[in-house]
């Protein structure tokens, strides 16, 4: 895995001309305020992590995530381990139908013309639950490779895992601290692996919560990660 620096310099800068989201090397996140910063969206093979305090919009930004990928007819594949499987789900819907939970229960009808809307723009969503022993990184690629076989087109443009903090590593570590980083490493590896963009969350510590901006020193769980 090596390449010549002077040998591939046009070939890199011709490829800073080429239009990497219109090629779907890139999925934007439609936030113009950050996707400018990732040259128009998240690239594949890259590892995103939204981190931020406790209860703190980790979980709704994933959400937003999952949202706008559907709108550009992404395969979404989510794997859950804090939320059960209809929890998540019905966030998205909130999200998607852009109503409150008391709206939606007011006016079902309208809530699912709104949801149902969505599958003009061909996008797929597959929501996995991880719990106990299952939840691990290996997990998820045994069940990314079950739904590429029992779903027959069906190959990811966007994993999205929520979230490491209440996953188990694949092996076991004197200190919790060396698991997690272990998980973001493995986490990473599996956006190289399948080629697409893995959003994840990440906690910061409740000193964090009195501060405008947040650094790397207030992760909560993990300086490794």
């Amino acid at each position: 895995n090596v390449s010549d620096y002077f040998a591939t310099t046009q070939e890199r800068l011709a490829r800073r001309l080429f239009d990497e989201v219109a090629a779907g090397l890139r999925v934007p996140l439609l936030l113009p305020s950050i996707d400018p910063a990732l040259d128009g969206g998240a690239s594949r093979k890259e590892l995103f992590v939204w981190a931020a305090p406790p209860s703190r919009m980790k979980t709704a930004s994933l959400v937003w995530v999952t949202k706008a990928a559907l709108y550009q007819g992404c395969q979404v594949g989510i794997f859950t381990s804090e939320l059960s499987k209809e929890k998540y789900q019905q966030r998205l819907d909130r999200a998607v139908a852009r109503m409150t939970k008391k709206q939606i229960q007011e006016q079902p009808e309208r809530a699912l013309k709104l949801i149902q809307s969505v599958e003009q723009f061909k996008g797929t969503l597959r929501v996995i639950e991880l719990a106990g022993k299952e939840a691990t990184v290996e997990r998820i690629h045994a069940y990314l490779e079950q739904l590429r076989g029992e779903s027959p087109g069906f190959t990811p443009d966007i994993v999205i895992v929520d979230y490491p903090g209440v996953m188990r590593a694949s092996r076991r570590q004197e200190q919790r601290r060396f698991e997690l980083a272990e998980i973001y490493t493995d986490l990473r590896t599996l956006a190289k692996e399948w080629e697409v963009p893995v959003h994840t969350a990440c906690q910061m510590n409740r000193n964090s919560l009195r501060k405008r901006v947040v650094k790397i020193d207030d992760l909560a769980e993990c300086f490794e990660v």
